[in-house]
């Protein structure tokens, strides 16, 4: 009995985590407590818990909770431990140097308290972006690397996220399913998927997939960029580059 109280204990802990990495936001134990169906007394003393750790911070103001420095650090030991990103981050870090822009790989992310998303693994570090540090999770329906996923993912995997809403993000977001489920032939034909103000106003991305050697899907490779600037650049070739590095990435698993 006490070995299934700790491990429920555990997952208890990893679903707060997981929350506040969703979520984007401060929450307060109560917002917390409703959202996982948990007893307010229990989360207060698991998020005491990980404060004490420093995985996560409370606002002395608002006394609501975010995650903590602490667990960016542990993120990026995971993500350089990663063959793909190891593998990814020279291509990306050349391609960010060349077009001035952020390039990024992204992988699906599972996860049942928001609306289906893409979870950004690497980045090319070589061009830093004047919008500052961006949300590492991202809706499928509304950026290039998220629909790239959707086109090109199977039948079946689209299918189960259909029953999830799709939220307006900006005036220019997919909303209906029937919208987006009209794009996705399109994309795939064409090779590649494209956002414009979908995301964010006034933000242009472009992305192609990347396969492994068996053909499977492994993410999305794409680039993302002020609408100003990504107008200036050639679609045609940066569709090639992303393909030449998606190419290059993919031979090696």
């Amino acid at each position: 009995m006490a070995d299934n109280n700790n491990i429920n204990l555990l997952n208890k802990t990893f679903d707060v985590i997981e929350l506040l990495a969703s979520s984007g936001r401060e929450m307060g134990v109560s917002e917390i407590s409703r959202r996982l169906s948990m007893v307010k007394s229990g989360t207060f003393r698991i998020l005491n818990t990980l404060k004490e750790r420093d995985l996560v911070y409370q606002n002395p103001a608002t006394k609501c909770y975010a995650l903590g420095l602490k667990l960016y650090f542990i993120g990026s030991a995971a993500q350089a431990g990663l063959p793909l990103c190891t593998v990814a981050k020279k291509h990306l870090d050349a391609l960010s140097i060349t077009y001035e822009e952020c390039f990024e790989l992204s992988i699906p992310y599972e996860q049942s308290t928001s609306v289906p998303s893409c979870l950004v693994v690497c980045s090319g570090s070589a061009f830093s972006s004047a919008r500052g540090m961006p949300n590492l999770l991202r809706p499928l329906h509304a950026t290039s690397a998220g629909k790239c996923l959707l086109a090109f993912s199977s039948g079946s995997d689209v299918k189960s996220y259909q029953g999830f809403e799709l939220k307006a993000f900006t005036d220019k977001t997919i909303t209906s399913w029937e919208t987006l489920n009209a794009e996705l032939p399109v994309i795939r034909d064409r090779g590649f998927s494209s956002c414009k103000s979908e995301y964010e106003n006034g933000v242009n991305g472009l992305a192609v997939p990347v396969y492994d050697s068996m053909h499977s899907l492994l993410g999305a490779l794409s680039v993302s960029g002020t609408s100003d600037h990504m107008n200036k650049l050639s679609e045609d070739e940066l569709v090639r580059a992303l393909q030449r590095a998606s190419r290059n990435i993919g031979k090696n698993f």
